[in-house]
């Protein structure tokens, strides 16, 4: 007989304690486990479809678990990556690392465009290996050295040293 809810008692097979099953256990139809309230669904994998629906946390102790989706994952909530010497990496279609953070220092490294829409702070050393292009003022607040010192200037006074060739294209005032 095919149970109608959990309260139904018309069944071919029920176990009010507990039970073990040590070979394999097929089921024809969905699949439900409720809560000790039996008020809902805990877990549940549609029959028709495959699809799994888990209310709790899902606890895995693995060396390693492949999570494959072959549409969208919508996650709400934190990622936390938690463990020495780890990453996070973004692949695309070939296994070709795009992002990667690394969990001992937060070094990221990303393959690609960086867009930034708003104001960014760095707070040590910006290493620059191609060209930079600015759409505005660039504004220094300390010293501005160009390879060691062939042209500085001073910022406390505006100070400026050139160890080349000065061409002028137009008027100085000197």
């Amino acid at each position: 007989a095919q149970a109608d809810s959990l309260g139904d008692n018309n069944v071919a097979f029920q176990v009010d304690g507990g039970g073990i099953i040590r070979r394999k256990f097929w089921v024809g139809d969905d699949f439900y486990v409720y809560d000790d309230s039996n008020t809902r669904n805990a877990f549940f994998v549609d029959n028709s479809n495959g699809n799994a629906d888990l209310y709790g946390n899902l606890d895995i102790r693995n060396e390693s678990v492949l999570l494959e989706a072959n549409g969208n994952i919508t996650h709400v909530g934190n990622y936390i990556l938690n463990g020495a010497n780890k990453t996070f990496i973004v692949q695309n279609g070939s296994s070709s690392n795009k992002f990667v953070i690394d969990s001992d220092n937060g070094n990221t490294d990303i393959q690609g465009t960086l867009d930034v829409n708003g104001a960014t702070s760095v707070t040590n050393t910006l290493n620059v290996t191609g060209a930079v292009t600015f759409g505005n003022t660039l504004s220094v607040t300390n010293n501005l050295v160009v390879n060691s010192n062939r042209f500085t200037v001073t910022a406390s006074n505006g100070n400026t040293s050139i160890l080349g060739t000065l061409d002028v294209g137009s008027t100085a005032d000197i």
